[in-house]
């Protein structure tokens, strides 16, 4: 048999996977068909950054003032500190899954106790996430953790030196504070520490992972394509499409990772407890250029690519304790392209010919689309902001955090609490999701059917707009 006819083979297969369990199209669609979708979807992971900075420094956009993202975020260049700017990210995942977020796993690079990430988990993190239903973790990056702190430089770390073992296990301890929130991550009952890089970026780990082990952390380890010996893990998992066994090539397709990444997912799950990783995407040229090293780029022909990829992962998420899980790459590392977040319009969709090679393009949404689709097919699609009229009350719903209301009319004078989405003042956040409702007040002798027009923008343009009274 060919390659080549292998190869075809496989991908008809993926045609026929049961993504849609039977049990759905027999629940005849409705609030009912939804449920069911929902509770049989996956738990979505991915590793959200909090260590950006807006004007004046461009943190992890820029370095040495010159651009390192190839990519325009819808949001522009935010900063990780700005409450408003992590809830409407928050928004935007939760809108192409489960509405109160309660099926996504938000996962914390972490270094060092102090830095910036550090200290934006509990001031601005925190008290977002807390008002949904989402869950998160910590990502430890141990190659950093030690040359950020000077105990080692050259990878692998060798975590048989004292100064690096210490270092870990003094980690452990500070996060153990945040071990016990009561959103974080848990398996088999155990508060779950995602780590990098663990048999390439790493290297004699066994007596430390095994006491972090002993004090009842569950360690999943990242371990697609690495090619180093495997310290005691409870899971197995991966980061992005760019593999340690991919770095430094470049011009890969999406499409053409599938029978690598079949590979991967069955020996992982083999060996035990398994989560499928990818991203939709991976191009790191601007950041490779500044520091003189290989650029890697996998790209994404179209939004059927990265459905294929994720239809694959799908496919291999087995049960852990009672939930399934895909590992989705990055939520927001836009230096490396493996974005979840949507993109501004910018060039050719997808990819374009900058600078006489193939880079990626802008995809506005299509990365989270394609999620919904196949990890959550029972969430309704959205088609922009609406405002519902009930009796006594108003709803806005699908409204985006950082988008525009307008309220005018003749009986805008009337109002003792005209609502002003800016500081969501006399606005009431409905529970777990992003949801308003307004009850409207009028002064005393006021006339409560004179109009009041309220006009709705997203991010995306899409508007909506209700009258009250008239």
């Amino acid at each position: 048999m060919s390659a080549r006819f292998t190869r075809r083979s496989f991908l008809r297969s993926l045609g026929a996977l049961p993504f849609l369990p039977a049990a759905l199209a027999r629940a005849g669609g409705g609030r009912r068909a939804r449920r069911l979708a929902a509770s049989q979807a996956p738990v979505v992971a991915a590793q959200l950054n909090l260590w950006f900075r807006s004007e004046p420094h461009l943190n992890n956009y820029q370095r040495d003032g010159r651009w390192m993202v190839s990519l325009n975020p819808r949001l522009g260049y935010t900063d990780s500190a700005d409450r408003e700017v992590l809830a409407q990210e928050m928004q935007w995942i939760h809108r192409y899954s489960l509405r109160t977020g309660r099926k996504t796993i938000y996962s914390i690079e972490w270094i060092q106790p102090g830095d910036l990430s550090d200290r934006n988990i509990s001031r601005a993190f925190l008290p977002v996430v807390e008002q949904t239903r989402a869950r998160w973790n910590i990502f430890y990056d141990p190659v950093l953790a030690a040359r950020q702190r000077g105990l080692a430089f050259d990878t692998p770390i060798d975590f048989s030196r004292p100064a690096v073992s210490d270092m870990f296990l003094s980690d452990l301890a500070y996060l153990s504070q945040y071990f016990e929130h009561p959103r974080y991550w848990r398996l088999r009952g155990k508060p779950v520490l995602y780590v990098w890089s663990v048999n390439s970026g790493i290297e004699r780990a066994h007596q430390p992972f095994e006491t972090a082990r002993s004090m009842g952390v569950y360690l999943l380890g990242d371990v697609f394509g690495g090619n180093g010996p495997e310290p005691p893990l409870d899971a197995r998992t991966g980061f992005v499409a760019a593999t340690p066994a991919m770095t430094g090539r470049t011009d890969l397709d999406v499409h053409g990772l599938l029978l690598v990444f079949n590979g991967y997912y069955q020996d992982a799950l083999a060996r035990g407890d398994t989560i499928p990783a990818l991203s939709c995407q991976f191009d790191d040229t601007e950041f490779q250029n500044l520091v003189g090293g290989a650029p890697t780029r996998i790209l994404a022909r179209q939004k059927e690519d990265v459905t294929d990829l994720l239809r694959l992962a799908k496919s291999y998420s087995t049960p852990i304790g009672s939930e399934r899980y895909v590992w989705l790459g990055t939520y927001n590392n836009w230096a490396e392209g493996t974005t979840l977040l949507p993109t501004r319009r910018q060039g050719e969709r997808f990819y374009d010919m900058r600078g006489g090679i193939r880079r990626i393009g802008h995809y506005e949404f299509d990365h989270l689309e394609a999620v919904r689709e196949v990890l959550f097919p029972g969430a309704p699609r959205y088609r922009g902001p609406r405002i519902v009229r009930r009796p006594r009350k108003v709803l806005f719903k699908d409204c985006d955090v950082a988008g525009r209301l307008k309220v005018r009319g003749p009986g805008v004078d009337g109002l003792l609490n005209a609502p002003a989405w800016a500081d969501k003042s006399h606005l009431e956040r409905a529970r777990a999701t992003f949801d308003y409702r307004w009850v409207p007040e009028w002064q005393e002798g006021a006339d409560p059917t004179a109009p009041v027009v309220l006009e709705f923008t997203n991010l995306d343009g899409l508007t909506a707009s209700t009258v009250l009274g008239g």
